[in-house]
């Protein structure tokens, strides 16, 4: 069977703004998930556009596991700013993973932190994010073209409806 964080390096290249695939990305991916999220993360469609979230039923009927735990691990990556989160049209939460251009890069430092996780952190995202890491750069995939319309309330992102000082 192929290993999780190697399926979920998969799933998120394959997003609208996919993560290029690398052995780089994989290593991130340890660090940043525990085998039973990445399970959970690939449960969460790829497909969506940017800012269209997906409920827990719809989730929970993609994974294996039990819905009681898919909602702890949505709420637990959520709660790491690790996941998109908004409300679905029904107004239920629903749940998106985060797209290469507004995402992984930048949730580890929303805090302000400057430990020693921050620090490794920094360090494993710069290395995926090199240009020579990247002689193609991020741009590699040709994708659909998407609308993207604001929402009223985007409660995934920690710093949403803040404008710049």
């Amino acid at each position: 069977m192929e290993d999780i964080y190697m399926r979920l390096a998969r799933h998120l290249e394959t997003l609208i703004m996919g993560y290029p695939f690398s052995d780089d990305l994989i290593r991130l991916l340890k660090e940043t998930y525990t085998p039973e999220e990445a399970q959970v993360a690939l449960a969460i469609p790829n497909t969506l556009a940017p800012l269209e979230v997906a409920d827990i039923g719809t989730i929970s009927a993609r994974s294996k596991l039990p819905r009681d735990q898919v909602e702890t691990a949505l709420n637990t990556l959520s709660s790491r700013n690790m996941l998109y989160m908004a409300p679905t049209a029904q107004g239920e939460t629903g749940y998106a993973l985060l797209q290469v251009g507004y995402g992984i890069p930048q949730t580890f430092f929303w805090g302000g932190q400057q430990d020693q996780r921050a620090e490794q952190m920094a360090r494993l995202v710069l290395k995926y994010f090199s240009a020579s890491h990247h002689p193609k750069g991020l741009r590699r995939h040709s994708h659909q073209n998407v609308q993207i319309q604001p929402r009223e309330s985007h409660r995934g992102c920690p710093y949403a409806g803040r404008a710049p000082q």
